[in-house]
């Protein structure tokens, strides 16, 4: 579940988590800043011990830019680093094209 605190489409903070027995937990914040029109800018902090329910917890963080050239299309590159153990740790990068409604 999540809630959020704010406008829908323009800056808000949503807090989630979520459990699924055996898999394990998840809990995220996230900020959504709808500073400039078109252009979603949206930070997370993730915290969970998936996919190995007893296992260690890990942390992941990541940054997105988004381009919306239409209310229903977007286009998002996001950056984040994640770490689960001193041993387990890295740099994440990624690009999407979303259809939204």
């Amino acid at each position: 579940g999540s809630f959020r605190i704010g406008r829908p489409n323009g800056t808000n903070l949503v807090l989630g988590g979520g459990y699924t027995e055996s898999i394990g937990y998840e809990a995220n914040v996230s900020v959504n800043l709808g500073l400039v029109e078109n252009v979603p800018l949206r930070g997370h902090i993730i915290v969970t011990n998936m996919p190995v329910k007893e296992g260690d917890l890990g942390v992941r963080l990541v940054a997105e830019a988004g381009w919306q050239p239409a209310s229903w299309f977007e286009f998002t590159a996001l950056l984040g680093y994640g770490i689960r153990t001193i041993n387990h740790q890295g740099f994440s990068a990624g690009l999407s094209a979303s259809f939204l409604w």
